[in-house]
């Protein structure tokens, strides 16, 4: 944007040139509320992670369970991670 003179009015600078395009940026209420959903999905998944770290780190030994939940959970991740561009699709279409 070009910086008006000093003995200019603000009145009489120039607009912005993207400002009618502004609107195409702005994401729509489903996809704001897949994104919302696929964050708490992973905040979950990471919690679970942690909380098998813990338990490992304490006891200096993994249970075959625990070794299933992280595998599972590791899966959960890697099945979200694929899904975001899926999800926001499927949102903006209804």
């Amino acid at each position: 944007m070009r910086r008006a003179r000093p003995d200019t009015p603000r009145d009489h600078r120039p607009r912005r040139r993207h400002a009618p395009y502004a609107s195409l940026c702005q994401p729509s209420p489903p996809t704001v509320a897949a994104i919302r959903d696929i964050g708490a999905q992973v905040r979950r998944i990471g919690v679970n992670v942690n909380q098998i770290a813990h338990n490992v780190n304490r006891e200096m030994h993994a249970s075959e369970r625990d070794e299933a939940t992280a595998a599972r959970t590791v899966r959960q991740r890697r099945k979200l991670i694929g899904r975001p561009a899926v999800i926001i699709t499927q949102a903006d279409r209804k």
